[in-house]
């Protein structure tokens, strides 16, 4: 491995701890909402602010952080 990947991979290393403090300032301001007991007149359909914040933790940073971190840390 040359420098310049030693460079990108710290990089790497450092977007995923951004990430993950992101999704762990997500996962906070989901648990300060109501479940899904307190939705109300929401329609079945349309999404809540909580259902927003699960599916992009879930189907997006999470992914998205284990893969910055295998990456970082794979042999070139």
């Amino acid at each position: 491995m040359n420098e310049e990947e030693d460079v990108i991979r710290e990089e790497l290393r450092r977007l995923a701890r951004d990430l993950e403090a992101i999704r762990l300032r997500l996962w906070g301001l989901a648990a300060k909402l109501p479940g899904s007991e307190g939705k109300g007149d929401v329609e079945p359909d349309e999404p809540t602010v909580r259902s927003v914040i699960e599916c992009v933790v879930t189907d997006s940073l999470t992914p998205a952080i284990e893969d910055l971190t295998r990456a970082s840390e794979e042999e070139g």
